[in-house]
């Protein structure tokens, strides 16, 4: 019953967020571009369903139409685009009641509440009508280190462990109320710091250098391998339907942790450093038989990105002055990362970066697009519709601030 009661108590603890007045709203929605992403010329979803089963039992589908399985099959464009506020939070161009709604503190938690809350609680069942009352005391920090007596005695027992005071001669439940121990306090010293930081955006900007990565991110996990509460908005692929009528179809929220993505760049040295990473939304699925979604890439697949595109793009944008470092070839390239934060003599490293300046960033990133977007032979395609994420931890005290 004590359970039962404490679980009662528990629910009254948390104050409401106030509404929200939307008239008082000022929103800033953006300007939506339209087919900023070719989303009408992807595979539909009807294409990439591939024949029905009832097709395929034919023995004469099997020996005409059948083609191997590879890596390639499952890692293709599945028709998944993105718009130009796909990573849009918040659509108020100021934030409104900011403190209410991620901290909001209840006015009221002193011992009238809890009172109210557990008097006379209900506990009938069917005939036999029943009631709990409430039997709380309220103890401040250095009241229940006072009841508490020496360490290891029952008393201590009862007062941490199993939330209860017999020191009243009666079985009471213990509620701390921290308000007990308040002392009034005149000068009051507020700093901020930024503990972690993560920016999501279709082009990245930086005033300092970048070190970009030329060879594949080899780990068992992916960069982001768990869920950092973060998401995007993806635009699901067509249907057949909507593509012959221009239809722009919905948008579906997705975890950063559930698309694929690999390294792209690295700032900064020891705390405060962060990475870049790039995350390719067309390539979106999951692991067969499995609910879980595939975003460990295969170091196949981040040889053909960065082989083809990363590289040569590199090449190109690079000055004069520095083409005799980057003018190497895939081999080259993973000579010279071999041993590198990977293993000697293997050739798919990921520890071989350049530094670029920030106006080469940006040409780098136009020549990116440019390759992928001029290519008519080796379907490089699968990496339109990229986004970047750049995230940075323990930085807080490069950001500490009174």
């Amino acid at each position: 019953m004590f359970a039962n009661l404490r679980r009662i108590a528990r629910r009254q603890r948390h104050a409401q967020a106030p509404l929200i007045d939307v008239s008082k709203l000022k929103k800033k929605l953006p300007k939506v571009i339209s087919n900023f992403d070719d989303c009408e010329t992807g595979p539909t979803v009807q294409e990439n369903m591939g024949s029905p089963l009832y097709i395929q039992n034919f023995s004469m589908w099997l020996s005409d139409y059948i083609q191997p399985i590879s890596v390639w099959t499952d890692w293709k464009d599945y028709g998944y685009r993105i718009d130009n506020h796909f990573s849009l939070c918040f659509l108020s161009a100021k934030p409104y009641m900011l403190v209410e709604h991620y901290l909001p503190i209840s006015e009221d938690t002193g011992e009238k509440v809890y009172t109210f809350a557990l008097d006379k609680w209900s506990l009938s069942r069917q005939s036999d009508g029943r009631e709990a009352h409430a039997l709380l005391r309220y103890l401040g920090m250095q009241e229940m280190l006072s009841i508490a007596g020496e360490k290891g005695s029952q008393a201590s027992f009862d007062t941490f462990i199993c939330g209860i005071s017999t020191a009243r001669d009666k079985v009471e439940d213990i509620h701390l109320d921290i308000k007990r121990d308040a002392k009034n306090i005149n000068a009051i010293s507020i700093s901020l710091d930024i503990d972690s930081l993560i920016w999501k955006t279709h082009r990245v900007y930086f005033n300092m250098s970048l070190k970009i990565h030329l060879l594949p991110y080899v780990k068992d996990k992916p960069p982001i391998g768990v869920h950092n509460h973060t998401y995007v908005f993806i635009l699901r692929p067509q249907t057949d339907i909507e593509q012959i009528n221009h239809i722009t179809p919905d948008k579906d929220q997705y975890k950063l942790s559930s698309i694929p993505h690999t390294h792209f760049g690295q700032f900064g040295d020891g705390s405060g450093s962060g990475n870049v990473y790039m995350f390719f939304p067309r390539m979106i699925h999951r692991q067969h038989n499995t609910p879980y979604y595939a975003t460990l890439m295969p170091n196949i697949v981040q040889e053909y990105w960065f082989q083809l595109v990363v590289q040569p793009a590199l090449q190109r944008v690079s000055h004069k002055a520095i083409q005799e470092y980057v003018t190497f070839d895939k081999d080259d390239w993973a000579r010279k990362g071999s041993g590198k934060h990977g293993h000697n003599g293997n050739k798919t490293s990921y520890g071989q970066t350049i530094p670029v300046n920030s106006q080469t960033l940006q040409n780098l990133q136009d020549e990116i697009r440019a390759i992928i977007q001029e290519d008519h032979v080796e379907d490089l395609t699968i990496f339109g519709s990229f986004f970047f994420c750049c995230g940075a931890q323990g930085c807080q005290a490069l950001y500490k601030g009174n």
